[in-house]
């Protein structure tokens, strides 16, 4: 698998571009007062010792690598099917950005009308 070239490098590179953007996202919120929505990714910040980005950061590398490697061996096995479970990956990165996103520019309004800037 290794020897070969990726598969789905488009999807590849969409996916692991949102993830670094989930993480950038995730730090900003939790360093606002904010929390980690991601259950596991919550325990892993509640266990570690370390920066919150630095433990986002492994973590998300981790199951980066995990999707990355799980899509390129099911897309060997079955083109169709790989190329859908790439492209659900980047949807669902995409969805996790776009409601943190969300909640920063709500965050942004909210301090907004309390000092009444508009």
């Amino acid at each position: 698998m290794l020897r070969e070239p990726v598969m789905y490098a488009r999807y590849h590179v969409g996916f692991v571009s949102l993830s670094t953007l989930d993480v950038l996202v995730t730090s900003v919120i939790l360093s606002l007062g904010g929390a980690e929505l991601n259950a596991i990714a919550n325990r892993a910040l509640e266990a570690g010792t370390s920066e919150p980005i630095t433990i986002l950061a492994f973590y998300k590398f981790a199951t980066v690598t995990l999707v990355l490697l799980a899509v390129e061996a099911i897309g060997r096995r079955r083109k169709r099917l790989g190329r859908g479970v790439a492209g659900f990956a980047v949807m669902a990165n995409f969805v996790a950005v776009g409601v943190g996103l969300s909640q920063l520019a709500i965050y942004g309004a909210m301090l907004a009308l309390e000092r009444r800037v508009f």
